[in-house]
C-alpha cells in the first residue's frame, strides 16, 4: 500500500500540470472553474512572458468570476474577454480604487502603484441574461 505523502505529491503535482500551462512560446495561464464569487484564481506569468489568458463560466446574471495578478506602478494593462455573451469587467486596484467598462477591451491604461490587482467579470445588465464561458486575456508589458 502506497503512502499517504506519495499520493498526495502525485496529486498535486498533476493538479499544478492541469492549472498552470507553460508551454513555450504561448502565453501563460490560469483555469477557473464555476467557483464560489469570492474565490479569486491568481494569474501566475511565466519568466519572460508579457501575456496571460484565464478561464472562467457565468451561469446566471449575479455571478461573477474573479481573478488576482500582480503587477507594477507604471507597467501597461491591458484586459480583454472573450464570452458567450455581453459582459462588464471591473478593476479593483491596490489603492481600493475600483473602476469598470462593458465591452470587449473593458481595462488598458498605464498603473498607478505596486501590487495586488484584483479583476471581476460580471454579466452585462444592458443585455439579456446568459450562461456560457470566459475567457480574459492579460497582458502587462
Amino acid at each position: 500500500m502506497a503512502d499517504a505523502g506519495y499520493a498526495f505529491r502525485i496529486a498535486l503535482a498533476l493538479l499544478i500540470a492541469f492549472a498552470i500551462t507553460t508551454v513555450a512560446d504561448e502565453p501563460s495561464s490560469a483555469t477557473s472553474t464555476n467557483a464560489p464569487s469570492s474565490v479569486e484564481t491568481r494569474i501566475v506569468f511565466k519568466r519572460g512572458a508579457i501575456e496571460a489568458v484565464a478561464w472562467g463560466g457565468l451561469t446566471k446574471i449575479d455571478d461573477q468570476v474573479r481573478f488576482v495578478v500582480r503587477a507594477r506602478s507604471g507597467q501597461q494593462m491591458r484586459l480583454i474577454v472573450d464570452a458567450d455573451g455581453p459582459t462588464r469587467g471591473f478593476v479593483t486596484f491596490p489603492s481600493g480604487e475600483e473602476v469598470g467598462s462593458p465591452g470587449h477591451t473593458f481595462f488598458d491604461d498605464t498603473l498607478p502603484g505596486d501590487g495586488d490587482y484584483h479583476i471581476r467579470i460580471t454579466e452585462s445588465p444592458m443585455g439579456e441574461g446568459w450562461s456560457g464561458k470566459i475567457t480574459l486575456h492579460v497582458r502587462i508589458k
